[in-house]
C-alpha cells in the first residue's frame, strides 16, 4: 500500500506563515515604509525595469502574451559580463524587462518562491530576493558569507564595511531584483520558506504527523534566525518511516536507490542522502519512545534528529561533506544542541556538558584520529570542537566553511573547476591550520581531565578506618540518575577517587548502611542533603568523621507476604 503523503513545501498559506516569522527588521530600523506590496503584481514602467522572479519558470513568450507591450526580456550573463536575451524566467534570478510605449503595464507573476537556492558566479550577478519582506540588507547578505562584495537595488547601494549606520540600513522586499557582486562562486541558500516534501511511510496518526510538521517549520526558522539561510526544500524529501519495510516500499515507489538503507536503519537515528532525501524514524516523535532521552515537554527526540539532518542537507547544498568526519558530524551535533538550548532555555555549555564529561572520564582518542569515523567519537569530540571554532571565529564560521568548500570556477568562461582541500579552506575560514587547532584542542581538553578527590575516614575514637568503600555521585544532564565512581580507603584510612569535571557528592558505605559527606566533615543519611563538591576546588584533603551514633539504628525483619 502506498504510504500517505503530505506536500507542505509549496502552499501559499504556510509559506506566508513562515515569512511572517522570519521578518526581523522593525519599522524604526528601516528608512523605507514597511507596508507589504502584493508580490504577485509588478508595475512595469515605460523603459527598463528590474524584476525578480519568484515562482515556477515561465517562458518569455508567455510573458509577452500577457503584456504585449514588452519589447525585450534580458538576463545577466556573469561569465560574459553582459546582458543577453532570456528564453525563460527562473526562480531566484532577476531580469531587465523593457516596456515599450508611454503607458505603464501590470505584470502578474507567481507570488510564492519555488526554491531557495541561488547560484552566484564570481563577479556581478542579477538575482531575486526570495526571502521575507523588510529584511535589512546586512541580514540579507549574511547568507552569502565572506565572498560578498556589494549589493545594488533601486536607489540603494551596500558594500562591505559600509558606512551606513546600523539603525539606518535599507530593507529588501520579497521579489526585488538585486545586483550582487561576489569574489567567487557561492551557493546562496536564501531563507525562502520553501519546506521539503514530507512522506510518511507506514502508519502514522494525526498527532505525530502534526508534530513532525511543526518541528520542520521550527527548525527551518532556527536556521534563518541563526545563519540567515535555510536548506532548500524544493529539492529535498523527508521520509518519516514507521518501520524499515515501509521505508523500502516508499523508496521503491519513488524510484529511489539508497543502498544499505536497511543496515543504516538499525544503526542510526536517521541520515541525509546527498541525492536529496532525509530519513527519520516516526517513533522518535512518540512520547513513549524508550530511547527518547531528550523528550522534554512538547519536544521529542525526533525534533533534534531533524535539526541534525537538516544541517547535513545544508552542508550538501552549500558544497559537499568531503571533509573530516568530526567537522561533518560534529557540526550537526552542535546544531542539534543549539536547538535544544533554545527549547530548554539553557546555555550551549549545559547542552554540551555530557560531551565534556565523556571526554574527561573515558579514554577518548585525539581529535585528529576522528577525521574518519571512530565509533561515535567523531560526534562527541566534533561537537566540542565545533563549539571551540564558533568561539574562535564566530557562529557564522560553521556554515562559512561549507560555503568556501565549494569547487571554484576558473579559466575561460569558468569552464574549469578547482576543488580546494578541506585543510586549506579550514585555514582560510578559522585562521589556523588543522594541525595547530588539534594542538589547541588537546590543550583545552587537558583542562577537562578527571580530577582527584583525596581524604580519609575517621572513626568515633579517632582511628582511621581501612577498606571502606567510597562512591562519588556525578549527576547526569539528561535524566535523574547519577554516574558512579568507586574507590576504597587504604589501610591508613586514606582514599583517592578520580571523578569527572563538575560537581560530585560522596557516599561512605559502612556495610549495609551508607552515609554521605557534608561540609565540615559531618555526614548525613540523605544523598539529597550531601554537599556538592566542585572538583576544581579540591585543593586540600577531606576529613570524614563518623560518630558513635552513625548507622546505629537498623531495622531487621522477615518478609511475611507479597
Amino acid at each position: 500500500m502506498r504510504p500517505s503523503r503530505l506536500l507542505i513545501g509549496l502552499i501559499v498559506g504556510l509559506a506566508a506563515l513562515l515569512a511572517v516569522g522570519l521578518a526581523v527588521a522593525s519599522a524604526d530600523e528601516s528608512i523605507e515604509p514597511t507596508e507589504h506590496l502584493d508580490p504577485s503584481i509588478v508595475i512595469l514602467q515605460p523603459g527598463e525595469n528590474l524584476v525578480g522572479w519568484l515562482g515556477e519558470s515561465r517562458t518569455t513568450t508567455q510573458l509577452r502574451r500577457q503584456v504585449p507591450a514588452i519589447r525585450s526580456i534580458q538576463r545577466w550573463d556573469s561569465q560574459a559580463g553582459q546582458l543577453v536575451q532570456a528564453k525563460s524566467l527562473e526562480a531566484g534570478y532577476g531580469y531587465v524587462i523593457t516596456l515599450g510605449g508611454n503607458v505603464s503595464a501590470s505584470l502578474e507573476r507567481p507570488a510564492t518562491p519555488a526554491k531557495g537556492k541561488v547560484e552566484l558566479e564570481g563577479g556581478r550577478n542579477l538575482v531575486a530576493w526570495l526571502g521575507p519582506d523588510n529584511w535589512t540588507i546586512d541580514r540579507v547578505v549574511q547568507g552569502i558569507g565572506s565572498s560578498f562584495s556589494s549589493a545594488e537595488w533601486g536607489e540603494h547601494q551596500y558594500r562591505v564595511k559600509s558606512s551606513t549606520s546600523a539603525d539606518r540600513l535599507p530593507t529588501v522586499q520579497q521579489g526585488e531584483a538585486l545586483w550582487i557582486e561576489v569574489s567567487r562562486n557561492v551557493n546562496w541558500l536564501q531563507p525562502a520558506g520553501v519546506l521539503p516534501t514530507i512522506v510518511f511511510a507506514g502508519d502514522a496518526n494525526a498527532e505525530l504527523k502534526a508534530a513532525v510538521r511543526r518541528d520542520s517549520i521550527d527548525v527551518m526558522q532556527y536556521f534563518a534566525d541563526e545563519f540567515a539561510l535555510q536548506p532548500d526544500g524544493s529539492g529535498l524529501t523527508v521520509y518519516v518511516a514507521a518501520d524499515v519495510d515501509s521505508l523500502v516500499e516508499a523508496f521503491e515507489e519513488d524510484g529511489i536507490e539508497d543502498e544499505g538503507a536497511r543496515g543504516r536503519w538499525y544503526n542510526s537515528g536517521g541520515w541525509a542522502n546527498p541525492a536529496g532525501h532525509i530519513v527519520l524514524k516516526l517513533e522518535q516523535w512518540d512520547p513513549d519512545y524508550d530511547a527518547n532521552q531528550y523528550n522534554e515537554g512538547d519536544h521529542g527526540r525526533g525534533r533534534y534528529v531533524l535539526a541534525h539532518e537538516y544541517y547535513h542537507a545544508i552542508q550538501q547544498q552549500l558544497s559537499s561533506t568531503n571533509a573530516a568526519q568530526w567537522l561533518v558530524e560534529g557540526g550537526a551535533d552542535w546544531v542539534q544542541a543549539s536547538v535544544r538550548r533554545l527549547d530548554e532555555e539553557s546555555s550551549l555549555n549545559d547542552e554540551l556538558a555530557d560531551n565534556r564529561r565523556w571526554v574527561a572520564s573515558l579514554d577518548a582518542p585525539p581529535l585528529d584520529h576522528t577525521e574518519r569515523s571512530v565509533g561515535t567519537w567523531h560526534y562527541t569530540l566534533g561537537a566540542l570542537a565545533s563549539q571551540q571554532l564558533a568561539l574562535r571565529a564566530g557562529t557564522q564560521s560553521l556554515v562559512e566553511f561549507w560555503r568556501a568548500l565549494l569547487p571554484r570556477k576558473f579559466g575561460p568562461r569558468g569552464r574549469w573547476l578547482s576543488s580546494p582541500p578541506w585543510q586549506v579552506v579550514f585555514h582560510e575560514v578559522f585562521g589556523l591550520s588543522p594541525e595547530r587547532f588539534y594542538e589547541e584542542f588537546a590543550a583545552w581538553r587537558a583542562g577537562l581531565l578527571p580530577g582527584t578527590i583525596r581524604g580519609h575516614v575517621e572513626g568515633p575514637g579517632g582511628d582511621m578506618l581501612p577498606f571502606v568503600k567510597i562512591t562519588a555521585y556525578s549527576p547526569r544532564l539528561y535524566d535523574n540518575w547519577d554516574d558512579r565512581y568507586e574507590s576504597w580507603t587504604a589501610v591508613d584510612g586514606s582514599f583517592e577517587i578520580d571523578v569527572p569535571a563538575g560537581t560530585v557528592r560522596l557516599g561512605i558505605d559502612l556495610g549495609g548502611c551508607e552515609v554521605y559527606y557534608r561540609s565540615g566533615g559531618t555526614v548525613t543519611f540523605s544523598l539529597s542533603g550531601a554537599s556538592k563538591l566542585r572538583v576544581d576546588d579540591m585543593s586540600k584533603s577531606l576529613r570524614v568523621r563518623l560518630n558513635d551514633r552513625t548507622c546505629v539504628n537498623q531495622a531487621q525483619g522477615t518478609l511475611a507476604d507479597a
